[in-house]
């Protein structure tokens, strides 16, 4: 399987979003890598060349913690059965290693009184990582993150994201946002109309009222290939990522010092990446590029 690794503007919006983005039309990943074959994604894991040595004996069975409403990732399907992206993975990836696993669903506000307590070991549910969640967390690596993208009507004659497109466009997005903050700091050339909400917003780039619509990546594409759009938009370009607004990361969490299990849990979703299955799994649940 061909992979196309789109690194470069991976990379241009962490610690210097700002310069970059205020530097013309390399404020987004260049028109080709848009029409990449679909096979096309991000490596959002730096894998090492040399990895640490894994005993995966020194790990017992998996006791995965986590909710069963927050599609796509944790949820239950028409029968019942809890599936989504974050159980496929940890699915596939306890196969992978041969590790015995099993999934505890519980509600989200009892996962942490639950691994603190012993019935799990593991996070499944996207725990963010904050100065204070690292007091009682360990977490891997991220194996997802989050991105910020522009969504605007199929018919428009805009190209690309970049600074020098949007200028005096009317940029449509949800007020006293992250991403609000993100276009005020770094396409300040733009007409910037904060809606009360982000559907408000949507709405609004759907009759046409603004050009563009600046929000998260995985919930505008359910909102682009389902009925309340109409078959209006699609994406503009690739996505943007800042480490002070738009980072918003997917990790397994354990508890402190856990470092075995972490270690393993590491090991197993680095080799989902190297081997394609991630981006195989992402496609079952995702029916676009959120990157």
């Amino acid at each position: 399987m061909f992979r196309f690794v789109m690194v470069a503007w991976l990379t241009a919006f962490a610690a210097s979003a700002g310069a970059k983005a205020q530097d013309e039309d390399t404020a987004a990943p260049a028109e080709q890598e848009n029409q990449a074959e679909s096979e096309a994604y991000v490596d959002f894991r730096h894998i090492e060349p040399e990895p640490p040595k894994i005993d995966l004996n020194a790990v017992g069975p998996i006791r995965f913690l986590t909710d069963s409403s927050f599609p796509p990732y944790s949820y239950k399907n028409a029968d019942g059965a809890l599936t989504g992206f974050n159980v496929a993975l940890a699915d596939a990836m306890c196969k992978d290693l041969r590790l015995r696993c099993e999934f505890i669903v519980k509600p989200w506000e009892e996962l942490l009184a639950s691994l603190a307590q012993g019935e799990g070991n593991a996070i499944l549910s996207g725990v963010r990582i904050t100065p204070a969640s690292f007091n009682t967390l360990d977490f891997t690596r991220p194996f997802l993150r989050s991105f910020g993208k522009f969504v605007v009507r199929s018919g428009t004659a805009l190209k690309q994201p970049s600074v020098r497109a949007l200028a005096g466009k009317r940029i449509g997005v949800a007020e006293a946002s992250s991403h609000e903050a993100f276009l005020k700091a770094f396409f300040p050339r733009s007409r910037i109309l904060p809606s009360k909400d982000v559907a408000a917003a949507r709405e609004a780039l759907r009759l046409g009222k603004i050009d563009a619509l600046f929000e998260d990546s995985v919930k505008a594409m359910f909102w682009i290939v389902g009925q309340d759009a109409q078959n209006c938009c699609r994406f503009l370009g690739g996505g943007f990522r800042d480490r002070i607004y738009l980072d918003v990361a997917l990790s397994i969490a354990v508890k402190r010092d856990n470092t075995v299990l972490r270690d393993v849990l590491d090991h197993g979703l680095d080799r989902l990446q190297t081997s394609g299955q991630f981006i195989r799994i992402y496609r079952k649940f995702f029916p676009l590029d959120a990157w």
